[in-house]
Parts: structure tokens; C-alpha cells; sequence
């Protein structure tokens, strides 16, 4: 055994070593022997090579190394291409603190040499990051800067390949996010560049590029809910499909047939798109995700609710994880840059000890009044809330009683759903979809969406998942002696993970706090 583990401790080095060396060897050839434009083209490929064959944290000094080399030549655009492979594998790595300073420094960097595309770059990869973070509002902001900077993609293919890049993501972030407007603004500006590029994108034997201006197209007359004309799309998008070509370059086809075959009720075939893409996304967790949650919702439509529930549990319990690992690896990079910081300040504690030891009790006592003092504004802040939605409940309880010469009104489509969710409660069903409330409407699933979107701003999970907060509230309010799990299960959040994260992000406090709350200023609203 101990012989055996020396010889794969010696393999290892081996290894490492001959990847050290491969990249000197590069770096030198790159240097002496290709002209300016092939050398930063060959450090680039270089660089992508190992992030793709090589991956791990030992391959950042390599890919330092290349940044630098670069760096000398100029900041152009093969330099700002490194830049952003060093940054997808810092992210990668978990190393967030140090990706996000390589963007800024990205950022600093483009302004300063005038490099536009460089800036548009390092807006698209913080955007990129920010989204794989599970914050989409803000990964789409970082999106739109990026489109200000793209030079017209006239000027070389790399222009070309940004603009592309950048209109793709803001698609993705936007579908997710439910933004038809950027949504179809991203769709067109990618088609738009593809028809200017159309003779070189022709020439592409994987047929990504056409195939996935054709598939956003069809997102286009799909919201249009011209499904004639998306299907035609579709179709077309479908002839550059090759089979040796892995089918994640054509994961946009997939996934917007899917929704047309959704929209037609045609759950068999949306569903098999959407297995495709699970398995494309397998080792892309925050793309798995979204699959995972479009089959959810199809397996719901097509009435397989206890395969639909199952599939939300597994979202649940993988974003749960997701989100715990990445507070992990922040948590470790903050320490890794903790500990840095303390080796290179080492010698000097023990000359300011006292001084530090007396500045570190004088920053306690005023962080610790500092925090007393914000815990009673927001005490007071959440006692204010309270007492608003309880005026609010109350108005909204209250009848109106119509003038004596005037007829009474009709409800409005919206009012009378919004008095049946509150009388009958349909949301303790755990399953309850936009195709139940437009059964009870009278309506299509489309129709009750449409209604919801426009008199509410709300996709139908958020509206009833609003509709369950608010009588969370009521439950929490008055005097149920249920816990916090018998709420969670009985009103339909499936956990109580689900159900406390929902109530915070919605009240911005906890629902044990909300209660606790609402029960101290009864004796001041009875006197």
C-alpha cells in the first residue's frame, strides 16, 4: 500500500509538472515565434484549453501567467478574452471574492485603454456570475450595461461573438425572470447579427449559431401566440441540428419547442424535449434547475401530479443545496482571504497589540450599539408593518355600501379571483396551477395568465403563492395554536424551508418574528 501510494503521489507530480512545463513551453513559442495577432490568438487557446481539459485550482497561476504575457502586448481583445476564462474558473473554484475583483479590475482596465468591447465583456461576466448566484434581477441590470458598449459587430468576428453572447444570456435571464420585453428585444438583436454574419455563421458545421437565432425567433411568435409561424421556425431551427454535435448547442430549440408543444397541450412531446435538456444541463446545475422545474410544471398540466410533486421536491431540495454550498464557498474564500491578510499583517501585531486590542473593544462596543440601535428601528419598522396590513385587511374586508341611486357594480374578473382565493383557499392544494383557476374562471390557462400578468403584474405561482403569505399572515395574527410546519404543510408551501424563506423575502422578517409581532401590539391597539 505504502509503496502503491508513493507511486501515484510521483504520477501526480508528474503530471502536474508536465502541464507546468507545456505551459512555459507555450508561453516561450508564443512569445518568439508567432507574430503579435498569432501569439495572442495561440495564448488564448492556450488558456481555453486547460480551463476545459485541465480544470482546477492549480491552473490559475497558468492562467495568471497568460493574462500577464498578454498584458505586455497591449489590452486588446485576446487579452480581455483571458481575462474572462481567469475569472470563470476563479468562480468556478468558488473563489468569488477574487472573480468579482478580476471584473472590476476587467472593467477599470477597458476604461482606460478605450476598449469598449472589453467593457461590454466585463458587464457580461459579472452578469453570468451574478445569475449562476441565483440573482437574476441583478444579473439581467449587469446584461443591459453590456449591450451600451457592444462596437458594431461589423468590425471583426469577436464583436460578432460578443454581441451574440451577450443578447443570448440576456435572453436566458429574461425568460427566467418572465420579462417578455427583454426578452424579445434580446431575441431580435440576436437574429439581427446573425443575418448580418449570415454568410460566415453558414459556414459553421455545428449549426449553433442559425439554429439558435431561429429557436428565439420562434420565442418571438410564441408570445405572439402565432404558433403557426412558430412551428415553422422550430422546424427550420431543427434542419442544423447535427448528431455529433453534443446537444447543448442547440439547448434554446429544446427548450422553446417545449414550451410551444406546453402551450398546445402536447405534454408528451415538451416533456422529452425537456429530458433532453436535463441531460445536456447535468453538470450546469443552475440550467438543471430551470429544467427541472419546466418538467414539474408540464407533468402538472398533464395531470401526473404526484411525478409534478416530486420533481418540486427535487428543485427545492437542490436549490436548498445550491444555495447552502455557495454560502459555504464564500464563507471559505472570505476565510482564505482572512487568513492572507493576517499572515501579511503578523508582524506588525505585536508592536500595536495594545493599541489593536483596545481599537478591536472600541469597534465591538460600537458595532454592539450600533446594532441595539438598528434592532430597535427595525423592531419599530416591522411593528409599523404590521399594523399596515392589518389596516389593510380591514379595508379590504370592509364592504362598500353604494349610494342609494346607484347600481351596485359588477366584480371584475380579477376582483372575483381574488374572493375566491381568499374564501375558498384553493392554494392549501400544494398543486394548484394556473389550469385549476381558469377551470374555476371560466377561462384558458393562457387567459388567466394574461389576467394576472395584467391587472396584478404577477406570474400565477407568484400570485398564489401571494394568496398563501396573506393568509399565512391572518393565521399568525390571530390566536391558532399551530406551529410554523403544521402552516407550511396545511397552505400548500410543501416545506417549512419553502415557507419561512417566502415570508421573509415578502415581509422581510421571519415568520416566528411576524407573530411574536403581532401578538405584543394587541394590548396596545385594545386600549
Amino acid at each position: 500500500m505504502d509503496c502503491r501510494s508513493e507511486y501515484n503521489e510521483l504520477n501526480y507530480r508528474m503530471k502536474r509538472l508536465a502541464i507546468v512545463a507545456a505551459c512555459l513551453l507555450c508561453i516561450v513559442h508564443c512569445a518568439f515565434c508567432l507574430p503579435p495577432q498569432g501569439r495572442g490568438r495561440e495564448l488564448v487557446l492556450r488558456a481555453q484549453h486547460l480551463r476545459n481539459h485541465t480544470p482546477g485550482p492549480h491552473i490559475v497561476p497558468h492562467l495568471r501567467a497568460i493574462v500577464d504575457s498578454l498584458s505586455a502586448e497591449g489590452h486588446d481583445d485576446y487579452y480581455f478574452a483571458a481575462v474572462n476564462v481567469l475569472i470563470d474558473q476563479l468562480f468556478s473554484d468558488g473563489r468569488f471574492a477574487e472573480a468579482d475583483a478580476e471584473a472590476a479590475n476587467m472593467e477599470k482596465t477597458a476604461i482606460e485603454a478605450g476598449h469598449t468591447a472589453g467593457r461590454a465583456m466585463s458587464h457580461r461576466v459579472r452578469g453570468q456570475m451574478l445569475y449562476k448566484l441565483m440573482q437574476s434581477d441583478r444579473a439581467l441590470a449587469e446584461l443591459d450595461s453590456a449591450v451600451l458598449f457592444i462596437p458594431h459587430i461589423k468590425e471583426s468576428s469577436n464583436a460578432f461573438a460578443t454581441m451574440t453572447s451577450i443578447q443570448e444570456w440576456r435572453w436566458i435571464v429574461a425568460s427566467r425572470l418572465g420579462d417578455r420585453a427583454a426578452a424579445t428585444d434580446a431575441a431580435r438583436n440576436y437574429v439581427d447579427a446573425v443575418d448580418m454574419w449570415r454568410d460566415r455563421v453558414s459556414q459553421d458545421p455545428s449549426g449553433h449559431f442559425l439554429a439558435t437565432a431561429l429557436a428565439l425567433e420562434a420565442s418571438v411568435e410564441l408570445y405572439r401566440d402565432d404558433y403557426a409561424a412558430t412551428v415553422a421556425l422550430l422546424d427550420s431551427a431543427a434542419s442544423f441540428v447535427r448528431p455529433d454535435v453534443p446537444s447543448r448547442a442547440y439547448e434554446h430549440l429544446y427548450e422553446v419547442r417545449s414550451r410551444y408543444n406546453t402551450a398546445l397541450g402536447q405534454y408528451d412531446k415538451a416533456l422529452a424535449d425537456v429530458d433532453t435538456l436535463l441531460k445536456a444541463h447535468t453538470d450546469f446545475p443552475w440550467f438543471y434547475l430551470n429544467d427541472l422545474l419546466s418538467r414539474a410544471r408540464i407533468l402538472n398540466l398533464a395531470g401526473r401530479h404526484e411525478e409534478s410533486l416530486a420533481d418540486y421536491d427535487s428543485y427545492v431540495a437542490m436549490r436548498d443545496s445550491i444555495t447552502s454550498d455557495q454560502i459555504d464557498r464564500r464563507l471559505d474564500d472570505l476565510s482564505t482571504l482572512y487568513r492572507s491578510e493576517v499572515e501579511r499583517q503578523h508582524h506588525l501585531v505585536s508592536t500595536f497589540r495594545l493599541l489593536g486590542v483596545g481599537g478591536v473593544a472600541l469597534l465591538l462596543l460600537v458595532l454592539l450599539i450600533v446594532s441595539m440601535r438598528a434592532q430597535r428601528v427595525q423592531r419599530r419598522q416591522n411593528r409599523l408593518l404590521v399594523e399596515r396590513l392589518r389596516e389593510l385587511d380591514r379595508q379590504t374586508v370592509a364592504p362598500v355600501v353604494p349610494a342609494a341611486d346607484t347600481p351596485p357594480a359588477m366584480p371584475s374578473e380579477i376582483e372575483r379571483l381574488d374572493q375566491y382565493m381568499r374564501d375558498e383557499q384553493p392554494f392549501t392544494d400544494a398543486a394548484l396551477s394556473r389550469r385549476e383557476l381558469a377551470a374555476w374562471l371560466g377561462t384558458t390557462p393562457e387567459g388567466v395568465a394574461r389576467l394576472i400578468r395584467t391587472e396584478r403584474d404577477m406570474t400565477v405561482l407568484a400570485y398564489i403563492n401571494a394568496a398563501r403569505l396573506d393568509e399565512a399572515r391572518r393565521v399568525l395574527e390571530s390566536d391558532s395554536q399551530e406551529t410554523l410546519t403544521e402552516i407550511a404543510s396545511r397552505l400548500g408551501f410543501g416545506t417549512l424551508r419553502t415557507f419561512q424563506r417566502s415570508f421573509s423575502e415578502r415581509y422581510s422578517m421571519p415568520p416566528s418574528r411576524y407573530r411574536a409581532i403581532a401578538h405584543e401590539s394587541r394590548p396596545a391597539e385594545n386600549n
